[in-house]
C-alpha cells in the first residue's frame, strides 16, 4: 500500500494505491475498509474488488515491461464514510490462487476544525463599532487532528475584502 501514509488523515475523494510483485501476476484484488475500533460496524465497512479490467472502484495495471509485477489503485469517496481511524486490508490473488494480505491504518476526517473568536467582538452585530487603524484577533482553533493552517478574511463595512491573513 503506497498511499494513504500510515496513520494520515484523508477527506473527500482519496485514491489509495499500491504496488505488486509476483511471478504469476495479479489476477484480482479486493480492498476492505473498515474502522479500526468497531469491527462490527458493517455501516462504515466497505469491499472494493478490482482487476486489470477498468471499474468504477479502481484498475490493476501490469507493469509494460514485467508483466507479473505492477500498481493498482482504488477511488474512494471518504463522506460516504464516519470520520474515525480506518484499516485498509487488501488482498492479492494471482493466477494460480495464492494470494497475500497487506494493511495499513489512517483516519478519515471530513470535519472542519472549529474556530471561537474572542477578538475582537461586538456585543450587537448591527451597530458594530470601528475599532481604529489596529485590531487584535485572538481565539481557539480544535480538531482532532493537527491543524496545518487557518486562513483570516478582514472585510470593510460595505462587504469587499480588504485584507487576507494566513
Amino acid at each position: 500500500i503506497s498511499s494513504p501514509s500510515d496513520e494520515s488523515a484523508a477527506k473527500g475523494s482519496i485514491t489509495i494505491t499500491g504496488d505488486y510483485i509476483d511471478d504469476k501476476g495479479v489476477n484480482s484484488i479486493t480492498l476492505t475498509l473498515s474502522p479500526v475500533n468497531d469491527s462490527s460496524d458493517t455501516a462504515n465497512t466497505k469491499t472494493y474488488t478490482i482487476s486489470k479490467t477498468a471499474n468504477d472502484d479502481g484498475l490493476i495495471t501490469p507493469d509494460s515491461t514485467t508483466p507479473s509485477n505492477g500498481t493498482w489503485y482504488v477511488n474512494v469517496d471518504t463522506t460516504d464514510f464516519a470520520d474515525q481511524a480506518y484499516k485498509i486490508s487488501v488482498n492479492g490473488t494471482d493466477g494460480t490462487y495464492t494470494s497475500a494480505n497487506a494493511t495499513r491504518t489512517f483516519d478519515i476526517d471530513n470535519t472542519a476544525p472549529v474556530f471561537v473568536l474572542s477578538k475582537p467582538n461586538s456585543l450587537n452585530i448591527s451597530d458594530p463599532y470601528a475599532f481604529g487603524t489596529q485590531v487584535q484577533i485572538a481565539g481557539e482553533i480544535a480538531d482532532d487532528h493537527a491543524i496545518s493552517s487557518m486562513d483570516i478574511r478582514v472585510f470593510s463595512y460595505d462587504g469587499s475584502t480588504t485584507t487576507e491573513i494566513t
